[in-house]
């Protein structure tokens, strides 16, 4: 299968497994790898040692995956109607209606968390893939919004948040009707 058919192939795939958005793009270094290493030199990153521990990792794909090529982004609205992801509306409560608690976050509602379900989705992108692959949704040693910003997926605007032009960014949702709770997902392949 040549570059371009297969590239095709994958979109579609991720298209109907669910994901709203896909893009593919090389593994070469971000581009805010030095902005991110001066961020973290000075201290910027606060408690999150775990930023700092991979940092070189970040800073190169090849040692996350050795001999990726390619890497691909999806994006999905995880705050939507079933069945599109299951989890079912919000409960009462959740909408800030009742006893008035207050409102829990979208990526927080439902019956299972978004890492799995949007997990499970990749494991069948893997599978039709084939291949060595290693995927992430927003857990891995990566600068996912250069990533996703290089594949098309959206811009990383002032509010250093990523956003799509179909579907808005993570906090909100000015840009357009829709909800905008956003997961970008990673998936490098050889």
């Amino acid at each position: 299968m040549n570059p371009s058919s297969a590239s095709t192939a994958i979109k579609q795939q991720a298209r109907a497994l669910g994901f709203d958005l896909v893009g593919i793009t090389t593994a070469a270094p971000p581009t805010h790898l030095p902005a991110f290493a001066e961020w973290l030199a000075t201290g910027q990153h606060g408690e999150m040692h775990y930023l700092q521990r991979r940092a070189a990792d970040r800073a190169d794909l090849q040692r996350v995956l050795p001999g990726v090529k390619s890497v691909i982004v999806v994006g999905m609205n995880y705050f939507s109607d079933p069945p599109h992801l299951s989890c079912g509306p919000p409960p009462p409560a959740a909408r800030g209606e009742g006893r008035g608690e207050g409102k829990v976050a979208r990526y927080a509602q439902g019956s299972r968390d978004y890492h799995d379900i949007i997990g499970d989705k990749l494991r069948q992108l893997a599978e039709f893939i084939g291949g060595e692959t290693k995927w992430y949704v927003d857990t891995g040693p990566i600068l996912e919004r250069d990533l996703a910003q290089r594949a098309g997926i959206g811009f990383i605007g002032k509010h250093t948040n990523l956003i799509s032009r179909q579907l808005g960014d993570r906090k909100s949702t000015r840009l357009n009707s829709s909800h905008a709770n956003i997961s970008y997902a990673v998936f490098c392949l050889k």
